[in-house]
């Protein structure tokens, strides 16, 4: 049985440990982490063993789909969280019990290492000269309103989106149109 985490330092019983917050910050899935907080309240809140999952039960709390219910546990079980312990005494319904694994405290530090950080390509910035041929090739005038003031380089395709510095990838747009387009690709 799981038994918590140690004793708060004080007389605060909502204090949890910051251990548990790194392992919940260090996962990537939403129903993973409801999936967990779900079973550690119905656990070790409850002085409970193990708890029953219920598609009907966790999806009203929840707000989450029964496919991302599920793809949670499996997350879960997968990365060493939740134990599972099956009751198969109606072979006609097999319930399934999940309990917090008891070594989640190496887990953490194992899923950590394995969470690899995401790339992010620095931006390299137009030249003078590569924002003058784009206009020139537009006849300096707005590819969306034909307007000829305030007039910008735009991305078609945003660099936060992979959309790089190619010619094909940049069209003049004015200040107006260019803020109303935003990050979206056209």
């Amino acid at each position: 049985m799981f038994e918590g985490w140690d004793s708060p330092k004080s007389g605060n019983w909502y204090w949890v440990s910051t251990a548990w917050l790194d392992l919940l910050i260090s996962l990537r899935s939403i129903p993973e982490i409801k999936i967990l907080m779900y079973v550690v309240e119905h656990t070790w809140g409850r002085q409970q063993e193990k708890v029953h999952i219920t598609g009907d039960k966790f999806t009203k709390g929840t707000g989450l789909s029964k496919p991302s219910i599920i793809k949670g546990i499996r997350q879960a079980i997968e990365h060493g969280l939740l134990q599972v312990t099956e009751d198969i005494q109606d072979k006609g319904r097999i319930k399934r019990y999940f309990s917090i694994s008891l070594d989640w405290r190496e887990l953490t530090k194992k899923i950590k290492k394995e969470r690899k950080p995401t790339q992010i390509q620095p931006r390299t910035p137009l030249k003078n000269s590569q924002r003058r041929k784009i206009m020139e090739r537009d006849r300096y005038r707005c590819c969306h309103c034909n307007s000829w003031i305030n007039l910008q380089i735009d991305h078609i395709i945003p660099v936060s989106k992979g959309g790089t510095n190619k010619k094909s990838n940049l069209q003049t747009l004015c200040k107006k149109c260019n803020r109303k387009k935003g990050v979206k690709c056209e």
